[in-house]
């Protein structure tokens, strides 16, 4: 904000450097240990079906920081805010960043 204005929400939500850092920061370490979902109907995934029913259970913080070849996060035990802008745009596919459970 400008000089004596006091800050507001507006001025918080320009802060784009700010916004990436607290991302980045959940996505290496979320606040979930667990996402825990029920299968609706089966699921195939590669050459096995998750049946109906089953539960399926994912850890986002193994699964936002695995190895570059099978990650969306380049160097991901690095804290880089950066990784949200252009050029890299990392995170954006559907549930690659699920720091709080990706709304499933």
């Amino acid at each position: 904000p400008p000089q004596g204005e006091p800050l507001t929400f507006e001025h918080v939500n320009e802060m784009d450097t700010m916004h990436y850092c607290v991302k980045e920061a959940i996505r290496m370490f979320p606040p979930l240990i667990l996402l825990m979902r029920k299968a609706k109907v089966d699921i195939p995934v590669g050459d096995y079906t998750v049946p109906k029913g089953d539960i399926i259970m994912a850890a986002p913080g193994v699964s936002m920081r695995l190895p570059e070849k099978d990650s969306s996060f380049s160097d991901p035990d690095t804290f880089d805010p950066d990784r949200y802008t252009a050029p890299k745009n990392e995170g954006k596919g559907k549930y690659e960043y699920i720091g709080f459970g990706g709304g499933i």
